[in-house]
């Protein structure tokens, strides 16, 4: 091998590795950014949750103040299908915001890389799959098979 050469392994191995290492910055930005997105989705989300609980709490209370007033005949029936109607949007909207603190969640534990530990799950050990040519054509087999 020449002088020539080495020189030129040297720079293609130079620029790979120049290369890899703007693909890790650039991962590792990415992988902040969505823990970061995450942690922000999270707090709102429990801050919704909290809103949606005290509206609905309100609400419930403002449903059965007015239940009592028709029961006493200083309201009517329109006004207590009112007060219900209210009631059951607020169980809505906070039904909405626990799901979407849910999501808020999950999508943290992805982002840090802790959905299997969160949910007790453990891998035991490691499986390797190979996936079979189809025979019939050039086209691969969708079946795994594990060895």
């Amino acid at each position: 091998m020449g002088k020539h050469d080495r020189k030129s392994n040297l720079g293609r191995t130079l620029v790979q590795v120049n290369r890899i290492g703007n693909q890790r910055a650039q991962t590792e930005q990415v992988i902040e950014a969505e823990i970061r997105n995450s942690m922000q989705a999270l707090k709102s989300g429990e801050a919704r949750l909290a809103s949606a609980l005290a509206m609905r709490q309100s609400a419930e209370q403002l449903y059965g103040s007015e239940q009592r007033q028709f029961r006493a005949g200083t309201t009517t029936f329109y006004l207590v299908l009112q007060r219900q109607t209210e009631l059951l949007a607020a169980r809505s909207r906070e039904l909405q915001a626990q799901t979407d603190l849910n999501k808020a969640i999950s999508e943290f534990q992805r982002a840090t890389g802790t959905t299997l530990s969160a949910n007790n799950v453990t891998v035991s050990q490691k499986q390797e799959f190979n996936i079979l040519p189809n025979r019939r054509n050039t086209g691969f087999n969708t079946r795994f098979f594990s060895k």
